[in-house]
């Protein structure tokens, strides 16, 4: 009876951490945060990232945020970009990306174009002091786009549908469904398909 007791206390003295209201959340901030914990990695793997870089941003005595200088310097050098490229694209690239163009030209051959504000980011404007944020955010954005159409393509999702589920891919009509025809259809598709109640999970 005692435990319970203390139990009963503990759980009534736990402290819920604030939530932010929309209008008080920084989602600037919160996006350089987890796009650049993202990029980083993806550079070194999610298990062996340097500890300076674990954090991406640091506050001041001023508790103001600003970029690590390790992670800007990184960013400005592309080492991150051609860590993280040559990993998402190795199957198009036959040698190591250097530099920022080698991957904004190897992600433009998957048909991914990096722009900002409708126009195509350049080397000089990732090379530039200070750093241009809204660059680098572009850049993330479209290696992340590319890492989706690697990891999440048609042939991989209609494989893993086709694994798990008894049905058959053909409308009660007997027409065939047609096949997504991009990543966001694919996704789709599978969504559908994971929410079927004739949709096995997996383990069961």
């Amino acid at each position: 009876m005692g435990d319970a007791t203390d139990d009963r206390g503990m759980r009534r003295t736990f402290i819920v951490p604030a939530i932010k209201s929309f209008d008080h959340y920084d989602f600037t901030r919160a996006k350089i945060s987890c796009s650049l914990t993202w990029l980083v990695a993806k550079a070194f793997g999610s298990d062996a990232v340097p500890e300076d870089l674990v954090e991406p941003l640091y506050r001041d005595q001023y508790k103001q945020e600003h970029l690590k200088p390790p992670v800007a310097c990184l960013l400005q050098s592309a080492e991150l970009y051609c860590r993280a490229g040559s990993l998402i694209l190795r199957s198009d690239a036959v040698k190591p990306l250097l530099g920022h163009n080698a991957v904004i030209q190897a992600l433009a051959q998957k048909g991914l174009y990096v722009t900002d504000q409708d126009r195509l980011v350049t080397e000089r404007d990732l090379t530039s002091t200070p750093i241009h944020m809204s660059s680098h955010l572009a850049l993330i954005d479209t290696l992340m786009m590319a890492y989706t159409v690697e990891m999440v393509s048609v042939e991989r999702v209609m494989s893993c549908i086709n694994r798990y589920s008894s049905a058959d891919l053909s409308h009660g009509d007997g027409h065939i469904q047609e096949l997504p025809y991009d990543t966001e259809d694919a996704i789709a598709t599978w969504i559908n398909k994971s929410t079927d109640t004739q949709f096995p999970i997996a383990g069961t």
